[in-house]
């Protein structure tokens, strides 16, 4: 792609924004950690720092602050209200936090590169067309997505596939965001809330149960057997609800048992639920399962594209994997 001109007139700002505008095409068809290695050249080749020229928003704060402490300070010495200072300080934010984030484009967009670049690592791909309808779709199917009252989405998904030692599947890594929305009282005023929650996890087939609920976190699946198992710790962490109490016993052998007991030292409010079709939804309030922190960005392109070409393991994911597959291995026929 061609490179815009330094000599052209137009202003820095606007050569930066269409430059960033570019940079994001390019990261929206990259296809694996060469063509992001060539955005970060890219950047590199720009030959300035990726920041925007923000002297005239600094400068538009700063005169809107003084103003209005000095509109603060005359309108108090006449009537003790300082109401009409509230304006311009206002204002003086608008131009700061204008300011603030045009300058977190270049780290935005570097984050989204080495977000890109986990995927890649892990063989994972992200699924970004369709997710409202998938969100339907999952509503109906699980009731962990059922939570909330007035929002649900679908933030991410996520696919990749797991090889273990005895069983191989494909999955699916999602992140949940849903709303509650209640009315209170605070003082004589009735107001709305809005309460966000997040919920993450896994979705993949498994063949080897059925209609089943084990939850840690709000009984929202309920069939008609409950069940206990022999371990008193295990019944402490979950609840257990099946359509029949048999295919419950049957699953919950006790090794098994034991690693769910261990699941749940390691994961926040783990859920497990079983359709009636073979579909397991393993969720919990555990964040950053397919996140890496990085140390450099586009603005330090050279120590960028070294970290780029390692390899990013995703540790946390593993082990949640690592546990479907256990439940795999015990429920097999064969073992």
């Amino acid at each position: 792609m061609t490179e815009l001109s330094s000599g052209t007139p137009i202003s820095k700002n606007r050569r930066l924004r269409a430059f960033l505008s570019s940079l994001e095409d390019d990261l929206s068809t990259a296809q694996n950690t060469d063509d992001l290695v060539a955005i970060v050249k890219r950047a590199k080749a720009f030959g300035t720092p990726l920041k925007f020229d923000n002297k005239i928003p600094n400068q538009l704060a700063f005169v809107l602050y003084a103003l209005a402490v000095g509109v603060g300070l005359y309108m108090y010495s006449i009537d003790g209200d300082i109401l009409m200072a509230l304006l311009p300080f206002f204002g003086g934010i608008g131009f700061s936090v204008m300011a603030g984030l045009r300058n977190a484009k270049a780290n935005t967009l570097s984050d989204g590169i080495f977000k890109r670049d986990i995927l890649f690592d892990n063989e994972m791909t992200a699924i970004t067309r369709g997710l409202a309808r998938q969100t339907r779709s999952l509503i109906q199917t699980f009731a962990d997505f059922r939570r909330g009252n007035h929002e649900r989405e679908v933030r991410e998904l996520i696919r990749g596939t797991f090889t273990g030692e005895e069983h191989s599947f494909i999955y699916h890594y999602f992140h949940f965001h849903y709303v509650d929305r209640y009315e209170t009282v605070v003082g004589s005023k009735r107001r709305t809330v809005y309460d966000h929650h997040d919920r993450y996890g896994i979705l993949v087939q498994f063949d080897f149960t059925q209609n089943m609920a084990i939850q840690s976190f709000g009984r929202l699946r309920n069939w008609s057997a409950t069940f206990r198992t022999a371990s008193n710790r295990f019944n402490k962490l979950y609840d257990v609800e099946a359509a029949l109490e048999l295919d419950a016993a049957k699953f919950l052998k006790p090794k098994v048992v034991v690693a769910f007991e261990d699941f749940y030292r390691k994961f926040y409010k783990p859920n497990f639920e079983f359709t009636s079709t073979g579909e397991l939804c393993m969720s919990f309030n555990d964040k950053g399962l397919v996140q890496v922190g990085h140390s450099y960005s586009l603005n330090e392109p050279d120590l960028f594209i070294e970290e780029l070409r390692q390899a990013n393991d995703l540790p946390k994911l593993k082990v949640a994997l690592e546990h479907i597959h256990t439940l795999m291995k015990y429920s097999d026929s064969n073992f």
